[in-house]
């Protein structure tokens, strides 16, 4: 939309007339004005990369911070979002222990671990600018090779782990590496 409304504008500009009555600066004045309307151009037209893990860094990842859940009947159905927002209402964390997982993520890292330690999405409220991160901690044996930012769909179990702020961690049993969800944020 805003790529929209700024070529609207320069379209504007450029057909109003010049305020010089020199053809030297009416020139000018269209020639920058061209160059303004294909650097917006070619703006539009590239395609949008979506937020990885030096933005989560970036923005600082409260592991465990989300909105509150819309929660599904059964917890391996729960998204990466509403575990999140459970996992930040309760303070008995432990009561998740054995509990189902089964969610899409991409992998990221605090920034002082030695290997990947979390899955991670963004949530949006409005549009990618407010985008905030969302991320779970993870056992990273099965993780071993992964890249950071690989997208996964993984399935565990919630673990006790005295590591972790809340005490748990999912215990990954299957971790499938996937190509980025044509919708990668959650909503």
């Amino acid at each position: 939309l805003l790529c929209f409304v700024g070529l609207l504008l320069i379209i504007a500009s450029y057909l109003q007339p010049s305020e010089s009555t020199t053809s030297h600066n009416h020139k000018n004045t269209h020639w920058r004005t061209t160059f303004y309307l294909l650097v917006a151009i070619a703006t539009a037209m590239m395609p949008p990369l979506s937020l990885s893990s030096s933005s989560v860094i970036n923005r600082g990842s409260d592991t465990y911070a989300a909105a509150s859940p819309k929660l599904t009947a059964r917890y391996d159905q729960f998204s990466i979002k509403e575990w999140s927002g459970l996992l930040s209402q309760t303070n008995d964390s432990l009561s998740f222990v054995g509990k189902p997982i089964a969610f899409e993520g991409f992998v990221s890292r605090l920034p002082s671990d030695e290997k990947p330690g979390l899955i991670s999405r963004f949530g949006v409220t409005c549009c990618a600018i407010d985008a905030q991160p969302i991320s779970l901690p993870i056992r990273s044996e099965l993780l071993s090779g992964t890249a950071v930012n690989q997208w996964l769909r993984i399935k565990g179990v919630w673990q006790r782990d005295n590591t972790s702020d809340k005490g748990i961690v999912m215990q990954l049993s299957e971790v499938t590496q996937i190509e980025q969800p044509k919708e990668p944020y959650v909503y």
